[in-house]
């Protein structure tokens, strides 16, 4: 059995939702579109990678503030 069967056998007796090649495609595009977005937070000057705690930390929550007002795209990671 190949996995695109195997994977839509499991999903219908489980209740689970098939993973298709529509789903993965949407997939890399969110983590390339959220790539970008970190990416372009870390190179800001008062941003830094925690490496502990696997997040960006800021120096100033005004430096934040001041990010999402021009950035609206980077809101959901506060």
């Amino acid at each position: 059995m190949n996995v695109y069967l195997m994977n839509q056998k499991l999903g219908d007796e489980n209740g689970l939702r098939a993973i298709t090649p529509d789903n993965i495609r949407h997939r890399v595009k969110l983590w390339k579109k959220y790539y970008g977005i970190v990416s372009d937070i870390l190179a800001q000057s008062g941003f830094n990678w925690d490496a502990s705690k696997q997040m960006i930390t800021v120096d100033e929550d005004s430096a934040w503030k001041d990010y999402i007002k021009s950035h609206k795209d980077a809101k959901q990671f506060h």
